[in-house]
């Protein structure tokens, strides 16, 4: 029957899980995108003295878990009281942040290594600076790599659960918190 359905989207929360799910997805998969296309061109195009530093610290969350990356975030949210953002969406767009730049910069390394120096040299050449050289030559060349990497961290933040679990609040439940809510809960026909 249609029972367990009509149950799951009769309850209020299911609405605002929908949404913060959603405009955590879209907005933590648009800033690892980003992120991974500077950190990229730091690494790869710079002659930065500390590029293999930013290498090394934008690669070192693949080895931390998740849950270890969102008690972090709980405790310098809960004692910084710089940005008061704990309990709401964006703790979980940092711990989504944190995460996926790692997956997101390795696939936006190949494709820097790939573009040769000299594209960006003509630009310079023809008195663009490097925010237009980006806009218009970089961005553009890498956009199949940019558009894959945000897909991907867009369906994986759709679907995780541990930062989100550990992160949750009043305001911020994700539908995966919501659907571990009613299977713990003993409603596992509403979670299916």
């Amino acid at each position: 029957t249609l029972v367990n359905h009509e149950a799951f989207f009769a309850n209020r929360f299911t609405v605002r899980a929908a949404n913060n799910s959603i405009v955590i997805s879209l907005v933590a998969a648009t800033l690892v995108a980003m992120m991974s296309i500077f950190v990229s061109w730091v690494v790869v195009r710079s002659r930065a003295p500390g590029r293999r530093t930013v290498d090394v610290l934008a690669f070192l969350p693949l080895a931390i878990p998740g849950v270890l990356i969102s008690t972090a975030l709980i405790y310098v949210y809960l004692t910084v009281r710089v940005l008061p953002i704990y309990g709401s969406i964006w703790i979980i767009v940092i711990a989504y942040l944190t995460t996926y730049v790692s997956f997101g910069s390795r696939a936006t390394h190949g494709v820097m290594l790939q573009l040769h120096n000299d594209l960006e040299d003509a630009a310079k050449a023809s008195g663009a600076g490097w925010m237009r050289t980006m806009r218009r030559i970089v961005v553009p060349l890498t956009l199949p790599a940019l558009a894959a990497v945000w897909v991907w961290v867009l369906a994986h933040c759709m679907r995780e659960l541990t930062a989100a679990l550990m992160l949750q609040g009043r305001t911020n439940t994700t539908l995966p918190v919501l659907l571990y809510g009613y299977w713990t809960g003993g409603e596992p026909n509403k979670a299916a």
